[in-house]
């Protein structure tokens, strides 16, 4: 560690109040070298407030997404139920998708502008 660093480390104590404390350091590594800090930490009022702040667990509501989810599985159902009536009323026409092997017709008269049916008039 280089002479002038500087480092945050968080002490984790549970009720520490506003005031003047002693910290004392010590620094050792696995070579022999070992170097001890006294140091005098003083604490404010607001520091105690914003750590208490930060660890108290949020309470947040998943309403927003419980509604997303539940209108989403609305949609579905709505999508679901649109098409099985759509698709049913092809099919009672004859023209929907059970109908795509085979030619689909239209059931309409066989008359053409004339009044005759084709048979009619291609006799000989």
């Amino acid at each position: 560690m280089a002479p002038n660093s500087q480092f945050n480390y968080f002490i984790p104590i549970k009720d520490l109040s506003a005031g003047t404390y002693k910290a004392h350091l010590t620094l050792k590594n696995d070579s022999g070298f070992e170097k001890s800090f006294d140091r005098s930490i003083t604490i404010q009022q607001k520091q105690v407030d914003d750590v208490k702040s930060a660890t108290q667990p949020k309470q947040q509501s998943n309403n927003k997404q419980w509604i997303g989810i539940i209108v989403g599985i609305l949609i579905l159902i709505a999508v679901a139920v649109w098409m099985y009536l759509y698709y049913s009323q092809k099919n009672d026409e004859g023209t929907g998708p059970r109908e795509r092997g085979r030619v689909a017709t239209k059931k309409t008269d066989k008359t053409s502008r004339s009044g005759k049916t084709r048979s009619e008039r291609h006799k000989k």
